[in-house]
């Protein structure tokens, strides 16, 4: 599924195509193409990826019976395929969803994934102080190491040393 477009295919029991539609990635507009086609709907399968989450959680909202597949069993499927296009990845993955070929994978909730999201920025703020609260240090290592090379400037970064902040 693409940021900007999706394609949409539904087939039949068959296998006919009953609609093939180009739609933005939003799912109102999805919802609006499939909502004439719900009763006969019994699954609508998307590809996980960065979008999943949303899609997945908005479509269920929507009453669709959505479902997720999983990235690599849906791409080994479409791997046969001549044409890489969006439009042909989605009847793909229409055959997939008729024969029940597919895995399905569960997408976390939205909470799952904003605690997910706070716990990396935590991790990352504590690396930074960490980071940030070494940095003096280095800096007056390296003054001293180019202090023991010129005699000259040795005074100077014993100074700086001595005057240093959080200096005991």
């Amino acid at each position: 599924m693409a940021t900007e477009e999706a394609a949409i295919c539904m087939i039949d029991g068959a296998g006919s195509i009953v609609l093939e539609a180009t739609v933005a990635t939003e799912p109102e507009t999805i919802c609006r193409v499939l909502r004439k086609h719900l009763p006969r709907l019994r699954w609508v399968g998307h590809e996980a990826g960065s979008l999943s989450p949303w899609l997945q959680a908005e479509l269920t909202r929507r009453g669709l019976p959505a479902i997720c597949l999983e990235a690599r069993h849906a791409r080994a499927a479409l791997a046969a395929q001549r044409n890489k296009t969006d439009r042909a990845d989605a009847r793909g993955i229409a055959h997939i969803m008729r024969t029940g070929w597919f895995r399905q994978v569960h997408v976390k909730s939205q909470d799952s994934y904003r605690l997910r999201l706070l716990l990396n920025q935590r991790s990352n703020l504590k690396t930074n102080a960490a980071t940030t609260r070494r940095a003096p240090a280095a800096c007056i290592r390296s003054a001293q190491r180019s202090a023991d090379r010129r005699p000259q400037d040795r005074a100077r970064a014993l100074q700086i040393a001595h005057d240093s902040p959080g200096r005991p």
